[in-house]
């Protein structure tokens, strides 16, 4: 009786022992499949969502008013309709110091369990800025925390334009819901003889991992086919569509037939077949950034589309899931643009051009009109004085005489100040001495004006400037000067030319006053803006820094060779 009593003991702890040891295998195969299943989805969720809308948020409380930020609160209500299990939908951003905050969730505006774009999430868990620094999706807890306890699912939101991840998708899955199924699963094959059953037991495995499989590719489905963007999957080695989204046979014109009798190739230009040979070599496992690309639709129309794949195992082929952004109309603007910008330039070379030409205009009708009229009238003046000292009582004229020497001197003065202003409309130093001589000549005066020491420096041996080039570079130097004059307070101006890799520099360096770029509200001043006009004409760049009370440096970069093409200079 012992012996037999001993040996059911022993039978019946071996027995549970297996059937515990069995279960929780099953178990920790289901969390397993689970945890695929929900990474899955959850990466799936994530292609779902509109980067377009995304990129629009700013995190705040403003975005309450946004159009994209309820457009992507419908969309995450709607994917969290898909499974009962499902509890909350939501995605995230992460600030530079690590803090994670709320973009949008599913909860319509003011219910209790939502929370308002922009609010902090100090229970995090620290998997979210895992996600956001590797781009790899996962499935964190199940946990608790101040909401509740759940599972949650985190996956990278990447921005199809630069390939960075931008945000985190996360929805949460019940905790109780998680653990029923693992146990109801696990369960099966307590108080079964194992021995007896094992056999069962993998057949219904089976059927159970059927079942999840089917109802996981049910949901991959959904997904896939309600995107709003274009979506298709092509074998990795005959690069033939395997299955297309509505979306996409609206956008390309193919009916769903006629799409998946075609190839990859079949959709591109002749130009980029070659290319797409190339990309498909160098496609890894995981998700890749495939850059730009373009398509030709059924009826020949070109259309630009950016691409985002990971691979998929569908049915039973080595596949990419690709995720299909149309940006032909960005494309279209920037080219808009790229044109907008050259007739700009043009028009900013013709204003130029046309003030030049009106300052010589000027300048002459001065030099030819005002100047021979002061001097006709100071000979005048001479002649009228000799004739009073001649026909004049000496007593007499000794009182008027004081007066013509005042109006003879005031003449003076006034041809001065025209050939002054001339000199200004029209630097004729330019054609006398060259952009070298004329800045020493000016900076000269200027010294002798306004009191400030100048310095001018050339590194560059038999400076070469055709006419326009030194016209436009003393016009800046001028603007400068005059500015230093106004605001800079400053007892020295260093001037250098240097040349850097075929490219002229011309630094204007002062000591004075200096200022702070951000306050000081003289970026739209017309002075700036003339020499930035300038500049561009030179297709060079102008560069300002300044600190207060540490004087400020203005600087122009243009292409230099030493070798000059004489062009026209609107000076007669």
């Amino acid at each position: 009786m012992n012996l037999k009593f001993k040996t059911k003991i022993t039978l019946i702890s071996i027995s549970l022992i297996l059937t515990f040891l069995l279960s929780w295998l099953v178990g920790s195969i289901t969390d397993r499949e689970m945890r695929n299943d929900f990474t899955e989805e959850t990466q799936i969720c994530a292609n779902c969502v509109d980067v377009t809308h995304l990129k629009k948020l700013t995190g705040t409380l403003a975005d309450l008013k946004s159009p994209d930020y309820l457009q992507l609160k419908q969309q995450l209500a709607s994917i969290r309709k898909v499974d009962k299990d499902l509890y909350f939908a939501y995605i995230m951003g992460i600030k530079k110091n690590g803090k994670v905050f709320f973009y949008v969730d599913d909860r319509p505006d003011g219910h209790p369990e939502g929370s308002p774009p922009g609010s902090p999430y100090d229970e995090a868990p620290k998997e979210f800025n895992r996600v956001m620094q590797t781009g790899i999706p996962l499935v964190e807890g199940p946990s608790a925390d101040s909401w509740g306890s759940y599972a949650s699912g985190c996956a990278p939101i990447v921005d199809p334009k630069t390939g960075k991840v931008i945000a985190i998708f996360a929805i949460d899955y019940i905790t109780r819901s998680w653990y029923w199924t693992i146990i109801s699963r696990a369960a099966l094959p307590v108080g079964l003889i194992i021995a007896l059953v094992s056999g069962i037991f993998l057949v219904l495995i089976s059927k159970r991992r059927g079942k999840i499989i089917r109802s996981s590719e049910e949901k991959y489905r959904f997904m896939f086919h309600n995107n709003p963007q274009s979506n298709w999957i092509y074998d990795l080695e005959t690069l033939a569509f395997l299955e297309v989204n509505e979306t996409a046979t609206t956008l390309f014109g193919y009916s769903k037939e006629e799409f998946l009798s075609m190839t990859l190739k079949d959709i591109c230009t002749p130009e980029d077949k070659s290319l797409l040979a190339e990309n498909i070599k160098r496609i890894s496992n995981s998700y890749n950034k495939s850059g730009e690309w373009r398509h030709v639709k059924k009826n020949g129309e070109l259309i630009h589309v950016e691409i985002i794949s990971h691979s998929v195992l569908f049915h039973g082929r080595e596949s990419r899931h690709v995720l299909v952004h149309d940006i032909t109309e960005r494309k279209q603007t920037e080219l808009a643009l790229k044109s907008s910008k050259e007739q700009l330039r043009k028009f900013a070379s013709h204003l130029q051009s046309v003030r030049e030409e009106e300052k010589v205009a000027l300048a002459r009708e001065i030099h030819d009109d005002l100047g021979q009229i002061f001097v006709a009238l100071k000979i005048d003046m001479g002649l009228l004085k000799q004739k009073v000292m001649k026909t004049t009582p000496s007593a007499e004229s000794m009182e008027i005489l004081p007066e013509f020497d005042d109006i003879i001197n005031l003449i003076d003065y006034t041809i001065k100040t025209a050939r002054r202003i001339m000199n200004g409309l029209r630097p004729e130093l330019l054609e006398i001495h060259g952009f070298e001589g004329a800045t020493k000549e000016y900076l000269r005066k200027f010294e002798r004006r306004h009191a400030v020491i100048c310095e001018f420096t050339c590194d560059i041996p038999y400076l070469k400037l055709d006419p326009q080039q030194s016209l436009s570079l003393f016009r800046i130097l001028q603007e400068t000067m005059n500015n230093i004059a106004k605001h800079a307070n400053a007892t020295r101006v260093n001037i250098h030319l240097k040349n850097r890799e075929e490219t002229l520099w011309m630094e204007i360096i002062d000591d004075g006053v200096g200022f702070d770029k951000r306050k000081s509200g003289r970026e739209d001043s017309y002075g700036l803006i003339g020499m930035q006009e300038r500049v561009v004409l030179l297709e060079g760049k102008l560069n300002i820094t300044s600190k207060v009370g540490q004087g400020t440096t203005v600087r122009v970069e243009m292409p230099y060779s030493g070798r000059t093409e004489i062009k026209p200079l609107p000076i007669p």
